[in-house]
């Protein structure tokens, strides 16, 4: 296998613009691959998966959405959507709804049964999300979070988002 070398344009700015960038992408990769893990790890025993806990915290954080929403939110696709809240709906941890004006919308939130144990996932969550994170000072870890948001926005207008022109 050869490596491509780039010439003498490495060394310009959009060179290093380019690498950073890259390597920015690969970090941020890295960094959803171990909190992930952590968070998978610490909620085995919950029964939920990754996802259904994506869709829990987002809900507990949110309230009430639609599927559409919460696509966006997670940036999944509406079928992707479908199957999580299939499977939350079927352990009686959220509930649809159709909205009364547009049947086309169909609403998720939390059953009353379900509320106690999003309560709990969303606990045993923050708590990895404390942990992951406490080697970084409150200072640091904001600076963290404003770069990361300014280069998000920046990409928004220029990548399409997964499932930002779906329909319900």
């Amino acid at each position: 296998m050869r490596n491509i070398r780039v010439g003498s344009n490495s060394a310009s700015p959009a060179g290093t613009r380019d690498r950073s960038g890259f390597r920015i992408a690969l970090l941020v990769r890295e960094i959803n691959a171990l909190v992930n893990a952590t968070i998978t790890e610490e909620l085995a025993a919950s029964g939920f998966t990754l996802p259904q806990i994506t869709a829990i915290r987002i809900l507990s954080h949110q309230g009430e959405l639609t599927m559409s929403e919460l696509g966006r939110e997670m940036n999944a696709s509406p079928s992707t959507v479908a199957g999580i809240i299939d499977r939350l709906e079927a352990s009686g941890i959220v509930a649809r709804r159709r909205d009364a004006e547009d049947k086309r919308l169909v609403h998720v939130a939390f059953t009353e049964a379900g509320s106690a144990r999003a309560l709990a996932a969303r606990s045993a969550i923050d708590i990895c999300f404390s942990r992951a994170f406490t080697a970084i000072g409150d200072e640091e870890l904001s600076r963290i979070e404003g770069g990361l948001d300014a280069i998000a926005t920046a990409l928004r207008g220029k990548a399409p988002v997964a499932g930002a022109q779906s329909k319900e």
